[in-house]
């Protein structure tokens, strides 16, 4: 990497999240709205927000922003009452 070895460019938060109630998990309008302001309370320039509700036995959503800076994801599993949330800056 050359002179720029041990320089931080970007920070990369992300988690796992146990025991989400389904009426969150499974509204993909409330988490559309979550990625939204968390892009606002990071200071981020939002370019695009996509959202998809995936069929399964439960349908579950899955919501991508598309930020200048990088990205930030959330993707539900209503079965196991499972989210991720990647954030990258």
């Amino acid at each position: 990497m050359g002179e720029e070895e041990g320089v931080i460019i970007g920070k990369h938060v992300y988690g796992s999240l146990y025991g989400i109630s389904e009426e969150i998990a499974s509204n993909e309008e409330y988490l559309v709205d979550v990625v939204k302001k968390a892009s606002e309370l990071a200071n981020m320039t939002l370019l695009e927000v996509r959202s998809w509700r995936l069929s399964g036995e439960k349908d579950e959503v899955s919501v991508i922003a598309l930020v200048v800076e990088s990205h930030i994801a959330i993707h539900t599993w209503i079965n196991y009452r499972y989210a991720t949330v990647d954030v990258y800056t």
